[in-house]
């Protein structure tokens, strides 16, 4: 998916946070309707939630882990446009190869996550190691929301890694 204004990008917010009400409203009618073992298999094997951009039914967990990703990109991408507002940008949500966020002209590029803490299974570090990888001319940014994670411990993760920018999203 290729955006290039803002606007787009919080049509793209808006269809998640839909989505993600609608799934709220079908978890919260399946705990209603089971008892306590039932309503957890539901939750985690069946179709009775919904993908956060596209709609179609997924079972409640992937439909969790899918949102809060999703949202990180779509924050990312806005704050990249508001920065180049020249430019396209190309994404990579889902399992889909590549950067998860990359400008059409290949000068930006960013990888982004949802979780407990940046450093649970050194998540932020492969990703920093990704995008080393990458020439140095590029601008190379993290994105991320984590909430255990203090403010020291990620400054000095960040220090050691200037040639990357971290931009920890607080919120949604």
């Amino acid at each position: 998916m290729i955006v290039s204004k803002r606007a787009e990008v919080q049509e793209l917010i808006h269809t998640v946070k839909v989505n993600i009400e609608k799934s709220k409203d079908a978890v919260e009618e399946v705990i209603r309707k089971k008892n306590s073992l039932d309503a957890l298999k539901t939750l985690k094997f069946d179709k009775c939630a919904y993908d956060p951009l596209d709609g179609e039914p997924k079972n409640f967990i992937e439909v969790i882990n899918q949102a809060y990703s999703d949202l990180v990109v779509l924050y990312a991408v806005d704050k990249l446009l508001e920065k180049y507002p020249d430019k396209q940008f190309e994404l990579h949500m889902g399992a889909l190869n590549g950067p998860d966020i990359e400008s059409v002209d290949g000068t930006v590029i960013a990888e982004c996550f949802a979780t407990v803490t940046a450093f649970n299974n050194r998540k932020i570090q492969k990703d920093c190691e990704k995008l080393k990888g990458f020439d140095s001319t590029i601008d190379r940014y993290i994105f991320f929301y984590s909430r255990e994670d203090t403010e020291e411990k990620i400054e000095s993760y960040a220090q050691k890694n200037r040639e990357i920018t971290f931009i920890r999203i607080k919120d949604f």
